[in-house]
């Protein structure tokens, strides 16, 4: 026969005991248990004589695309300097014709006056097409020698101009912008000239015999 205790319900919330414990599946399901194929590996060699044919390819691209850039920019230069000669060029024309129609007057012009006025105004015409290309000439005679703007040939004494003026221009100079094409040859001033030295006095006795009168005096 059982006991009272044997025979109690259980508490509330008390799980009753088991006789075995209870199984988790271990087992993973067919999916998870395939294993994903590894790619094959490279060989070492292979893959760096491929990245070398890469690299050697793109450097051959590079190359010929600055070989056709450089050749590029050399053509643009050269039509660049084309331009620029014929825009001088076509400025020049004009003073070549003037110059041109003087020689022919003056041919025939018996006034030497005539010619001068024509080469004046040819080099009038000269002078202004130098300024459309802006092309200035240095006013040198007055100014204060600058050795930036000027190159001197000689130094002359003057009673007027002081000293490091300009007194002559050999040839005028020229700047284009800030940009000094030619500095003017000119003639610089000394100053004023030095006072000549006074002769030596003699102390009051005259000038020595030369040898021949002194001969003739000891024969009297």
């Amino acid at each position: 026969m059982q006991g009272k205790d044997d025979l109690e319900p259980p508490t509330p919330g008390e799980k009753p005991e088991d006789g075995g414990e209870k199984s988790e599946p271990l087992e993973e399901s067919a999916s998870a248990q395939q294993v994903e194929p590894q790619p094959p590996e490279t060989d070492p060699v292979q893959r760096l004589n491929e990245e070398k044919a890469q690299l050697r390819e793109k450097m051959l691209r590079i190359a010929a695309e600055f070989d056709n850039y450089k050749k590029r920019t050399q053509r643009d230069m050269r039509d660049r300097e084309e331009r620029a000669k014929a825009d001088v060029i076509k400025f020049i024309l004009p003073t070549i014709d003037n110059l041109q129609r003087a020689v022919e007057h003056a041919e025939k012009a018996n006034d030497m006056g005539t010619i001068v006025d024509g080469i004046g105004l040819a080099e009038k015409n000269f002078l202004e097409t130098l300024g459309k290309l802006g092309v200035t000439r240095l006013e040198a005679v007055g100014q204060v020698f600058d050795p930036a703007l000027h190159e001197a040939i000689a130094q002359q004494p003057s009673e007027d101009v002081p000293a490091g003026v300009i007194l002559h221009e050999v040839h005028a100079g020229y700047v284009l912008g800030d940009k000094l094409l030619r500095p003017a040859l000119v003639v610089v001033s000394s100053g004023k000239p030095k006072p000549a030295r006074p002769q030596e006095e003699t102390g009051g006795e005259g000038p020595e015999p030369s040898p021949g009168e002194q001969g003739q005096g000891e024969e009297n």
